[in-house]
């Protein structure tokens, strides 16, 4: 696969406008641009086969770092010379390793990183050494009554020591779901009501015999850009964000010119 080529889009470019609402009143013209660039893979190929959903860029945006959950690998792209080049191994099981299914991953910083997996997130070096498991649900237990079968739904890490995490925690009881900030070094947890994001589980079928249950969920994330936290679902247009150094959500709606504001259709299966 030398010659070959794998084109790799990072945004797209679009002119469209919205109607916000609120007492800011109208945006302005939203314009998202698109790079497409073509990235040279030498003898690899790459793991494209989740659409970059595992991935993330380096604080100078040099590099591009994807997770391969097929050969469990963070493949390294240097976005300055359109080229891959190198790899770094992690694993599935034994004493280093992070678990069968990743959700999520993140830099905490130029030394460590943050796989977001399940039942537990780990912080790792580069060489793949396992430095931390972290139990979210756990740290969440010391300030609010959780069930067994509660769970943290994403988990992205905020700052460069590890000391900080946000998550989206679904309760299983009542299908609820809700925000949660933990600072280990300052024993704090804050929680946000998220009822903008509740509403996809109207969109999720779910069976429960009392013997035994079985669901189908629909995206929820969180996702932290640009300093911000922004959290929204696939099933409207509907968005949670915080600022830096804030501790309270905006909620964010607007009539996209382009889609559907939300889906219309639920689901009555339960």
């Amino acid at each position: 696969m030398k010659n070959s080529f794998y084109c790799i889009v990072f945004a797209l470019f679009l002119a469209c406008s919205g109607q916000k609402n609120g007492a800011e009143g109208a945006l302005p013209p939203l314009e998202i641009t698109m790079d497409t660039v073509v990235i040279d893979p030498g003898e690899e190929i790459l793991f494209l086969n989740g659409r970059l959903r595992l991935s993330a860029l380096s604080e100078d945006k040099k590099y591009l770092y994807n997770v391969n959950l097929q050969e469990y690998l963070i493949e390294q792209i240097n976005l300055n010379s359109l080229e891959f080049e190198k790899n770094y191994p992690f694993e599935k099981e034994g004493p280093n390793g992070v678990g069968n299914y990743v959700r999520g991953f993140s830099l905490i910083s130029k030394d460590k990183l943050f796989i977001s997996a399940y039942p537990k997130d780990n912080v790792l070096d580069w060489q793949g050494r396992k430095l931390e498991s972290i139990d979210i649900i756990e740290m969440i237990k010391e300030y609010e009554e959780l069930d067994e079968e509660d769970r943290s739904n994403k988990t992205i890490s905020l700052a460069t020591d590890g000391s900080q995490f946000a998550s989206l925690i679904s309760i299983y009881r009542n299908k609820t779901t809700f925000f949660a900030l933990i600072n280990r070094n300052n024993k704090t947890f804050k929680k946000f009501a998220i009822p903008g994001i509740e509403k996809a589980k109207n969109f999720e079928p779910f069976l429960d015999d009392g013997e035994s249950a079985m669901g189908l969920g629909t995206d929820r994330y969180l996702i932290k850009e640009g300093g911000k936290l922004i959290l929204g679902t696939g099933i409207s247009s509907e968005l949670y964000v915080m600022d830096k150094d804030s501790d309270s959500l905006r909620h964010i709606t607007f009539n996209s010119q382009l889609t559907l504001t939300k889906k219309a259709v639920p689901i009555l299966l339960r």
